[in-house]
């Protein structure tokens, strides 16, 4: 019987709740594992353990001590019917830090909102951020002028909006100062802070600048999102992200980019909504900029002339 009491007790221990091996509560090693709030962990592919954060509802993500790496992108500006289009939010990617301890805000910036012929200008995008690594919104389009508008484009806090549309120029909006910031000791890569178009003529503002380029001062698409083998650990995070999950940014000759300024106004039926190189706008087209890319509004008739939210990703090995 004592031989059996002993058996049992040792069957006891090793299924203690304090086990985190069998109830998950620690890593092997002994380490709370991360943990994020209103984000989502997406799975595990070439030895990186990844999280998205695409709503601009309150997050927050805790790595428990762990290294991390992350990519984050600000959200686009709005524009205004006829009006120049939106500039596109900034965006940076960090080497592995260690993130202040606890749980910590992820702020994804919401998109600029549309405005509407001339008597409401759109709206700058919101400043992205984790740990004090901040991607600064994408300026708005300046408005049609009939009058009472302001037909420069706004600075914002990356890169700017186009100027509005008139019979004569008006100044495109700067990129803004400080809307890139890499937290003190962290390392990585910021893309940002161009400017966008001015105002080509009556009914047709300018092109959006993007996080890698000016916005165009003529009826084109918007200035380029960062990509190509200019960064490659963002090639590394929307490559692994398009074998996860919904992909994020826009793939062109077999390189991915994100961050596309808004399309100037163009006499046509058709637009290309892009998710990294310049959006294409259109007179007519009912389109929206695809999401979570920190796209620019692309000016139309049709009521689609808000940019896109922001978006962060973070991973660990």
């Amino acid at each position: 019987m004592e031989k059996l009491d002993s058996h049992i007790n040792k069957y006891k221990e090793l299924k203690s709740p304090h086990d985190g091996i069998h109830f998950g509560v620690t890593s092997s090693a002994g380490s709370a594992d991360p943990e994020a709030v209103n984000g989502t962990l997406v799975g595990t592919t070439n030895g990186y353990t990844y999280y998205k954060f695409t709503s601009t509802s309150s997050s927050t993500f805790d790595s428990a001590g762990k290294n991390v790496q992350i990519l984050v992108v600000g959200g686009g500006g709005g524009t205004d019917d006829h009006g120049g289009a939106g500039g596109a939010g900034g965006v940076l990617t960090t080497n592995m830090f260690t993130p202040t301890s606890g749980a910590l805000a992820v702020v994804v910036g919401a998109k600029g909102n549309q405005g509407h012929g001339g008597m409401t200008a759109g709206t700058n995008g919101g400043n992205s951020s984790y740990d004090g690594n901040i991607a600064g919104g994408g300026g708005a389009g300046g408005m049609l002028n009939v009058g009472n508008g302001n037909n420069s484009g706004y600075a914002g806090s990356n890169s700017g909006g186009a100027g509005g549309s008139s019979s004569t120029r008006y100044t495109a909006g700067a990129g803004g100062s400080g809307g890139l910031t890499l937290k003190s000791g962290v390392t990585g890569s910021t893309h940002g802070a161009f400017t966008g178009g001015v105002t080509v003529g009556y009914h047709t503002g300018g092109a959006g600048a993007g996080s890698n380029a000016n916005g165009a001062s003529s009826i084109t698409n918007g200035g380029n999102g960062i990509g190509g083998n200019s960064n490659s650990t963002l090639q590394s995070f929307l490559t692994d992200m398009n074998t996860l999950s919904s992909p994020y940014g826009e793939l062109s000759g077999g390189n991915w980019y994100i961050g596309g300024g808004g399309g100037a106004w163009q006499w046509q039926n058709s637009a290309t909504p892009r998710g990294g190189l310049g959006n294409i706008g259109s007179m007519f087209a009912s389109v929206s900029v695809p999401a979570n890319s920190g796209g620019g509004g692309m000016a139309n008739l049709n009521g689609k002339l808000a940019g896109a939210d922001g978006l962060v990703l973070i991973r660990h090995a």
